[in-house]
This record gives structure tokens, sequence and C-alpha cells, in this order.
């Protein structure tokens, strides 16, 4: 398939024709595209016989919450929906068999290989649409792009209005979480959250027709995910992946998705839907983790320390807070989130958005304000300088710095044995809080299974399932992740049980697919008065063990003694 994903990019776009309709067709599938529907998909036939149709739109669409006519009953702009506006300079191009071909209204365009390119706006997005037509399947590709910061009320990927001859479906990412159904008049469920596959099926003509993703759909928080809508006309599928979530301006969006049909008995089509996805888009080899860079190959603008099997690195951009983190080479903690300590406000300074987030690499409620670094290796002073790799036995950070109302000390230390990371904060006047982290660590998906002892030292357990839930949420002495594939595990311990007070949370482990996020929520809302202090101390270890001892692994490191 990456043949077909390279093509789609050398179609040039142009003016349509202004109205009427055109199909692609290549053996078994064959698409048609309306300018009423804005020249996105009209509908889809399978060897002559239509499994999707035209009675709602398929593709993409944005609810603005902003409706043309008051007396419209929704916002929503995408293909046939108008309520929100229409989409906007709307472009399509046409490659067959490689060969870019004028397009005509009217006419069926058959082929081997077929690219449609679309262009459009739709509200504050930008998106790029492509359809894919060969003999066995239909590709479909999006890619939007935020031209201005916006917050739409919904935004839905890869709707498909599913003929109503298809009366079970399934959906999943792997036996263990298949789930499946018959449509039975609910108007709408989330059917399945983050699932890489869904299908439809028709028992009469013993046809399923598959719906596939290369990866996770990304969603933000509080969309729904995979969905089914159905009513009269149509079984709706789509993916609903924001819901009145912020996108900034320059957010990408970047999906695929592949439409297959099989042949089955109806006693194990859901089975073979499963081993077609799997088919479709096999899993793609681990990349090989790189080591950590050499002197003279530091990433710009960042400031790196190596000591034993850690590699640590810094950012002053987000106000010298770790960057990422290497163990032996291999990325634990990751870039795409910050960390370190941060607090909400409650007051935000940013216009048109609710958070009030300051600290680290956030500003939504004002700016961390550095005041000074110092940096020490093996005991000597050196310039907090950026483009370097330092080496040695022990590396020392220390910041000065004010966040808010609060005077903030941060100092990492690494060693050999264990990264340690402490944070002194005093309120120099009352600080309004709504919520305090004092560590933040962005771990890699990889890790699927934690473990913990709370305060009392009963021993706690899960999985990670990227289910944008929150795990542990109590006070604990210590917790851990692990990585059944690479066998490697980390674990985060205390010097003593820090309480949570005011509404905090304890030790809470955020479930996303793009990372699982640890942090220490030790205050909720409530103003911190003048003289308030708070001191805390956190020790990062990391070990390898198989999966039936690496609980006990990271218990005996959580438990080892303090350096005093």
């Amino acid at each position: 398939m990456v043949p077909l994903l390279c093509a789609m990019l050398t179609v040039a776009a142009v003016e349509p024709p202004d109205a009427g309709e055109f199909t692609v067709a290549s053996r078994d599938w064959a698409v048609t595209f309306a300018a009423d529907h804005a020249w996105s998909i009209h509908h889809i036939d399978y060897r002559g016989a239509l499994v999707v149709n035209s009675a709602g739109a398929n593709g993409t669409a944005v609810e603005t919450g902003t409706p043309v006519d008051p007396n419209l009953p929704n916002s929503w702009i995408g293909g046939s929906l108008t309520g929100g506006g229409r989409e906007q300079k709307v472009s399509v191009g046409l490659s067959v068999d490689g060969k870019e071909t004028f397009l005509r209204a009217g006419r069926r365009y058959e082929g081997a290989e077929l690219v449609v390119t679309r262009e459009s706006r739709l509200a504050d997005l930008e998106q790029t649409f492509t359809v894919i037509v060969t003999g066995d399947r239909v590709v479909e590709h999006v890619r939007l792009r935020a031209l201005r910061t916006t917050t739409p009320d919904n935004l839905y990927l890869f709707m498909h209005n599913w003929e109503l001859r298809f009366s079970t479906w399934a959906a999943g990412s792997s036996a263990e979480d298949r789930r499946d159904g018959h449509f039975d008049g609910r108007a709408a469920e989330a059917v399945a959250g983050d699932a890489r596959w869904y299908a439809v099926y028709d028992p009469v003509a013993k046809l399923g027709v598959l719906t596939c993703h290369p990866r996770p759909v990304e969603r933000r928080p509080g969309a729904r995910g995979l969905v089914n809508w159905q009513t009269p006309v149509y079984h709706k599928q789509y993916y609903a992946v924001a819901a009145k979530s912020t996108l900034e301006k320059g957010t990408a969006i970047d999906q695929t998705c592949c439409l297959r049909a099989f042949a089955s008995e109806p006693d194990g089509w859901a089975l073979e839907a499963e081993k077609l996805a799997a088919g479709t888009w096999p899993p793609e080899p681990a990349a090989p983790q790189p080591a950590a860079p050499e002197q003279g190959a530091v990433p710009a603008g960042i400031l790196g320390a190596r000591v034993g099997d850690w590699t640590v690195w810094f950012d002053p951009e987000r106000c010298w807070t770790i960057h990422h983190l290497d163990y032996r080479g291999r990325t634990l903690s990751h870039e795409h989130g910050f960390h370190g300590l941060v607090i909400a406000t409650g007051i935000p300074k940013t216009q048109g958005n609710g958070s009030s987030f300051v600290g680290t690499g956030h500003t939504e409620g004002g700016r961390e304000q550095v005041e000074g670094v110092e940096l020490s290796v093996d005991g000597r002073t050196l310039p907090a300088e950026t483009g370097r790799l330092h080496e040695g036995r022990q590396f020392r950070l220390v910041k000065h710095s004010r966040i808010d109302q609060l005077v903030h000390v941060a100092e990492i230390t690494i060693t050999p044995e264990a990264v340690f990371e402490h944070h002194r904060v005093e309120a120099v006047a009352e600080q309004p809080l709504k919520l305090l982290y004092a560590f933040m660590h962005c771990w890699q998906p990889s890790f699927t299974l934690w473990a913990a002892a709370d305060a009392d030292g009963k021993e706690l357990g899960g999985k990670l399932e990227s289910n944008q839930d929150f795990d542990i949420n109590t006070d604990v002495r210590w917790s851990a992740l692990y990585d059944e594939t690479a066998r490697l595990g980390v674990v985060t311990s205390y010097p003593e049980v820090y309480r949570a007070a005011a509404g905090g949370l304890g030790t809470r482990i955020w479930d996303l697919d793009r990372y699982h996020k640890q942090y220490l929520h030790l205050r909720g809302p409530g103003a911190l008065p003048a003289g308030f202090v708070l001191d805390c101390t956190l020790r990062l270890q990391a070990f390898t063990a198989a999966p039936d001892g690496w609980v006990a692994a990271a218990k005996a490191l959580a438990e080892s003694p303090f350096p005093r």
C-alpha cells in the first residue's frame, strides 16, 4: 500500500465541473463523487451493488456551533451538510493509472489504480481528502490543518452511510478486544473507542465490508471515537475525534482508512473481518532505538547529560525542564508533552482557551519566569549552553524561577543508579489555585502494565489500554510501568508518602494513546496562603525483568534506601 499513498501526492487539483457526478471504478469497486456533496463521496458500489449510500454525508464533517441561519437545526459543514455553511475552495484532481486526467461530469473512469484528490476548507480547517481505488480496495486519506486556533463542537472523520441490508457489525483492534452487535434501532452508540477496524455484514448475501486503519485514529479527550448512528435510511459509521477541543493554529490531523469486502458464512464472519484487517495493514517492524547522539550531534536548542545508562535532555524553551529521557539509548519519557511542576490558577490568560496552566511549557495561565540556571558535572560548575552533551558520574541542574506567586527551585540530579527530581515552592503572596502537579512524565505507550504500593503498603496493579481513563488515583509509596515486549520497567518512588490535599488525587496515570502520562496531583481547588511551602522529591529508576518477575523487581528498587 505504500506506493498508493505516495501516488496521491502527485495529483494536481483543479476547479471541478459546476454540477453533476463522476465515477471512478476498478474491477470490484466504484466510487461516485457529486457536486451537491461538494464533490465528496456520493456513494460506493461493490461488484455493482450499493454498499454506501448518498442519504447522508460521507467523509469529513465539522460542527462549528454557529448555524448560518438561526432557524437551521445544526451547524455542520462537510459534503452535503451546510447548516454551518458550505465547504469552500473545493478543487478536485484525478489520476488514472498514473496519468493526470481532465475531469468531466457524467463520466465513468476505469483503470487499475485511480486517485481522486480533493482540496477544500471546512470553516477554520484546511482539508485534503484523497480516495484511491484499486481492484480489491478503496483507500481514503484525510489531512486537516487548523488555519487559526479553533474549538469545534464536533469533528468527524471517515463517515460511511451503510445500506440497511447490513444487519450486524463488529469492531476491534485484536482478538482480545473484538466487539460485535446487531443494528437494533438505537440512534447513536459509541461502539469501540479507538478500534483499528470496523465491519458490517449482510447475512443474506453473505457479504461483509471492512474499514480498517494502519494506526489508531487519534481522538481528543471527550470525543467518543468509533460511533454507530442508526437512521431509517442508513447505518452511519464515523470516528468522532474532537468534541469542544481547542485545536491550536497549525494543528495537523493525518489519518488513513481502507475499505475491503469479503465473503463469509454467518457464524464466522467477524473472525474473517479481523483476519482481513490484519492482512491489510500488517504490523510494522519496530524501529531500532538509536543510541543517544554523541557530542557534536546534539539536537539543536537543547542540552544533554549522559551518566551511566541514562541520557536526559533539557529544553530552555520549556523553562529548562526535561525534553525527553533515555535509558540505554531507548526513549522512556518523550517530548510530546511536558515534564516537571505545573499549576493551574483557574484564571486563563489566553483568549479563547479555557485552561490556565503555568509552568514548564504551559503558558495558558501565564509564563513561568526563569531567573537563573546552575549546572555542574562531577562537582565542576559549567555554563548552561544548548547544543552540548555532558558526560560524567554525576550531573546536577538547578533552576530558580517564579511561577505566578510561587518562588520555585527545581533540582535534577543524575547518577548511574537513578534520576532524582526535587521541587520546592513557596508562596510569596496568596496563590489562586485550581490544581498543582508536582511531577509529570510522558511515558511511551509501549508501557502497558502498571503496579504501585499505596500509603498502607497494599500492592495495586492494572493494564494500560489507551482508553482515556486515569489509573492509580491515590497516594502511593511507589509506582511502576512495564513494557512486556522490551522486558523493561520504570519505577518512581518517594522518600515519604506525599499526601494529596484539597481535592488532589495523588499519583495518577492518564492512559492515552500518545503517552501514558504520570502526575503527582497534590492539590486541588483552593488558594494557597502566603508562606505556603511545598518540598518534594522523586526518584526514577529503570530495570529489566521477565514478565513474571517485573513487579518484584520494581518493588525491590523502590524500597531500597534513599541516599542521604
